[in-house]
């Protein structure tokens, strides 16, 4: 380094340090400052006394004659130390001071500000998370959903066939792979000495290549390991690797008891990947017969849930017309299954996100409006405020500052509030976000996805900032342009006479009114959606029902004997359970939407096929133990022979399509099943009431139920069917019924301990479940409303309270005048209550077109709905009301003397 360096850095450091020494002296020479300038004043004042002033006009004078001193000195503690940081640490001393002289004004600002961007900060990570981020996959936006329609049997997307689907993995070139997987299932995991259920799912041969998914260790499936013959092998999860194998690395290799049977591992999933539902264990690809090509029920049977990866370069809408002229070619080869299909396919991202895609939106459009609310308040409050400081910034003018400073003091105190309620509104809303996951459940798809986003909280606070800014020192730098004598004497251009400024007062009026409108019509709704909802008869007695689920190994239980024997000494052991009332089986419950489809004819009319009814396996008692009302007939005998007649009972919706309208005469006609295969007719024995079996919002669907033990024979099955998975029913007799799962675990302990039981549920839990989404969305919907309505309540009080406190002297001289009370009030009121009109008219004309949006998740009622529609206006136009007319009962409550007196 240089002499002229080393002098230059010297220099530096030097006045740095002086900067410093100078800003530590600061608050102590401002002190010395206003003592100085408070002697001078003193000692001006007393001149002026005798000079024949009186003491308050001595005062003012020495105020004004030092106001040039003032804005000297002002400037002189700019220049010394770091102007900009004392002069920052000053307005923040000062506004806090302000702010702490106004505690109610600052409180509810703060609130305000809080509630806006902590709703945004709870909504909108969800939607993103849902709606907008790409699948954690790479190139996700490149993977599709694959599925087949059928418009003649009601199925817009529908499951695949696995033969359909193999066939579009090698003529669709679009697409650079597919695969499928079934539904997700479970096996019983052996070994160490104990036996859990571990829940996966069967896929097809490249399921991790098309995902996109690498494995942590080890290889994805080929494509021959599809069919039956070949080793039985699985991936498991990270999770199970490390829980069951430690980490080790050489896990490659070992073997895994799922049901009884050894599977190899030949690949472990990355950490965090489980697709294509949270919590799966392990994959193991399908056991197709190589012979299944040929056979119909390979094209037939609807059960793979197809997915593919657009080539480089593809767009999806050349995809989608290959697709469907493969689909269509298909259907000229094979016309007795493919005839009524075609194909299609859906951005993966959109396919996840499903039904929970409009109410997610409903959700952001009312946050959004919730937000807009608050700014419109804030906007109000400092609107207010600005009015009531018009006095200060005349004083404040008068003595020298300048419009800068006056800014500058005021930008400091709005971005005071905005940073407070903004943090507050960030933790209360990112608080919020994780408590909706929770409570959203298995609704809410890719919830462990939701994460803090810090660009939704800098969107949320740049709106709040900008009304801050633009309603807290507007309105200032319009009261500080005026003449400061004028407005000393509260004469001249002010903030009530000002046209403009008494248009943006009632614009934010009306604004608020018919924003809130909008929040409380959509609340409305839902809770009318939501009433009708859980109205709706379910077909069945929830109260006093547990349900639990087992599955039977292929390896212990080999054929019909064997898991017919099992269900029938469970159920004889449970029956015999203190506390029972009745314990039974099925394939399947309402309100789960799991379920086989086929086709049946009846016997007068054998040739006329009626296409798609339901179909289930239950033991006799099912109906009793459910709480099903029969509506005809004897119903399921209690026990019933496989090799005897075959019978069914049906459920009403199925009855009026076999008779054309006369359930009750259903029974004692025959049916023939098109999944038997083999011709077979089975009686009608009972008719009973209908049961819903997608959701409570699906209308019922035509049902079949055949006995346990005599399932349909048919293809798919190389024989007779057995109901290996089954879902146990147990009703009791007293207490609660998840009292009685320690011993519904015990007694099939007892019969088998390598058949664990899992998803125990009360059916009323299942019936919450089945309306939690809507149940949720009326709750945040009422929420924000509730909010809003608060919100605009307490903007049009803080308006028109503001409004009244600068008309004092024109309603006291009214009153002095002889003008009653009431009339004073009517007329204030009414002025308020124009705009408020305006305002619910504006909301109730933006709530019917916003309708629209919401007509996709409402049940049983209209989007328009009158009633709901007039219930909300008239809360709203009532709490307006009262807004107005308490502000204007106040300024008739002050003496008329004593106003003309100020």
């Amino acid at each position: 380094m240089s002499a002229q360096e080393g002098s230059a850095a010297l220099t530096a450091l030097r006045s740095a340090w002086h900067r410093l020494r100078t800003l530590a002296g600061a608050e102590r020479r401002a002190r010395e400052d206003e003592e100085e300038l408070r002697f001078h004043l003193e000692m001006a004042a007393e001149q002026n006394v005798a000079r024949g002033m009186t003491p308050e006009a001595a005062r003012t004078a020495a105020r004004r004659d030092f106001g040039a001193l003032d804005a000297a000195r002002e400037a002189s503690g700019e220049q010394r130390g770091l102007p900009w940081l004392e002069t920052t640490a000053r307005d923040l001393r000062f506004a806090l001071r302000a702010l702490r002289r106004a505690p109610a004004f600052a409180a509810t600002a703060v609130a305000v500000i809080a509630l806006g961007v902590g709703g945004v900060c709870a909504i909108v990570p969800l939607v993103d998370a849902v709606l907008l981020e790409p699948l954690p996959y790479p190139e996700s936006e490149r993977l599709v959903a694959l599925w087949e329609s059928a418009p003649s049997r009601g199925w817009p997307q529908s499951n695949s066939a696995p033969a359909n689907l193999l066939d579009w993995r090698d003529r669709v070139r679009s697409l650079s792979g597919v695969a499928g997987h079934g539904f997700p299932g479970g096996w019983a995991l052996g070994g160490a000495g104990r036996v859990e259920r571990v829940s996966g799912v069967q896929v097809t041969g490249g399921f991790f290549g098309v995902v996109g998914a690498p494995l942590t260790l080890g290889r994805d499936f080929r494509a021959g390991e599809l069919w039956a013959g070949e080793e039985r092998i699985v991936v498991i999860s990270d999770g199970l690797w490390r829980s069951r194998f430690g980490g080790d690395p050489r896990v490659i290799g070992r073997r895994l008891q799922l049901d009884g049977e050894p599977h190899t591992v030949v690949g472990v999933a990355a950490p965090g990947f489980s697709f294509p539902q949270p919590g799966l264990d392990v994959w193991m690809p399908f056991a197709f017969s190589r012979s299944s090509m040929e056979q119909e029920w390979f094209r037939r049977a609807h059960f793979v849930k197809g997915f593919g990866r657009l080539a480089p370069g593809v767009s999806i809408d050349r995809a989608r017309e290959e697709l469907s002229a493969v689909a269509a070619q298909l259907a000229k080869e094979y016309p007795a299954t493919n005839d009524e299909y075609g194909g299609g396919m859906t951005p993966m991202r959109e396919w996840v996100a499903g039904e929970v895609r409009t109410q997610l939106l409903v959700l952001l459009a009312a946050v959004a409006l919730l937000l807009l609310v608050a700014c419109a308040n804030v906007a109000s409050l400092l609107f207010a405020r600005a009015g009531l400081r018009a006095r200060e910034m005349a004083l404040r003018s008068a003595l020298g500052a300048g419009r800068g400073r006056l800014v500058r003091q005021l930008l400091t105190e709005t971005l005071l509030l905005a940073a407070a309620g903004g943090a507050l509104g960030a933790l209360l809303g990112f608080s919020c976000t994780r408590l909706l996951v929770r409570l959203a459940g298995e609704t809410l798809p890719r919830a462990a996805e939701v994460g803090i986003d810090g660009s939704v909280l800098a969107v949320a606070m740049l709106l709040v900032v900008a009304t801050a800014v633009l309603f807290g020192v507007g309105p200032g730098l319009r009261t500080a342009a005026a003449p400061p004598a004028g407005a000393l004497r509260g004469e001249g251009r002010t903030l009530t006479s000002d046209r403009a400024v008494l248009r943006s007062r009632g614009t934010l009026m009306l604004a608020e009114v018919a924003m809130a409108m909008v929040l409380l019509a959509g609340a409305g709704l839902a809770f009318r959606s939501f009433a009708e909802l859980v109205r709706v008869d379910p077909g069945f007695r929830p109260e006093g029902v547990l349900a639990v689920s087992y599955d039977l190994p292929t390896s212990s239980y080999p054929g019909a004997p064997q898991v017919h024997g099992f269900h029938r000494r469970l159920l004889e052991r449970l029956r015999a359970v203190a506390g029972v009332a009745a314990a039974e089986l099925a394939s399947s419950l309402p309100l789960e939407g799991k379920y086989w489809t086929s086709d049946f004819s009846v016997e007068e009319r054998p040739e006329e096929w009626e296409v798609e009814f339901a179909r289930r396996i239950v033991t006799p008692g099912y109906f009793a133990a459910m709480g099903v009302r029969g509506l005809a007939g004897p119903g399921l005998p209690a026990s019933t022979d496989p090799e005897g007649e075959l019978v069914v009972a049906v459920n009403e919706t199925m009855a009026r399509r076999m008779t054309r309208g006369r359930p009750e005469a259903a029974v004692g006609q025959r049916v023939r099943i098109s999944h038997d295969g083999d011709g077979t007719w089975r009686r009608v024995v009972g008719v009973v009431a209908d049961e819903r079996v997608e959701d409570l919002a699906t209308p019922p669907t035509a049902e079949m139920f055949v006995p346990l033990g005599q399932e349909p024979r048919g293809e798919i099955s190389n024989g007779r069917y057995v109901q290996r998975t089954v879902r146990l029913v147990v009703r009791t007799s007293r207490g609660e019924p998840r009292d009685l799962l320690p011993a519904v675990a015990a007694a099939a302990a007892a019969l088998d301990p390598n058949v664990p039981l899992y998803d125990p549920r009360t059916l009323e839990e299942m019936l919450a479940e089945a309306t939690a989404r809507e149940r949720l969305l009326m709750v945040l919907l009422g929420l924000f409303a509730v909010l809003a309505l608060l919100l605009a309540t307490v903007g049009v009080y803080g308006l028109l309270a503001f409004a009244m406190a600068q008309r004092r002297r024109e309603i006291g001289i009214r009153l002095a005048l002889g003008a009653g009370a009431r009339d004073v009030v009517g007329a204030l009121v009414a002025r308020a209550a124009v705009l408020c009109g305006a305002g619910l008219l504006l909301g109730l004309a933006v709530a019917a077109m916003a309708g629209r949006l919401m007509e996709g998740v409402l049940y049983g009622v209209r989007a328009t709905d009158p009633p709901t529609l007039a219930a909300s206006a008239a809360a709203l136009a009532v709490a307006a009301v009262l807004a107005a007319w308490l502000p204007a009962w106040r300024a008739t409550r002050v003496s008329p003397l004593e106003t003309l007196r100020e």
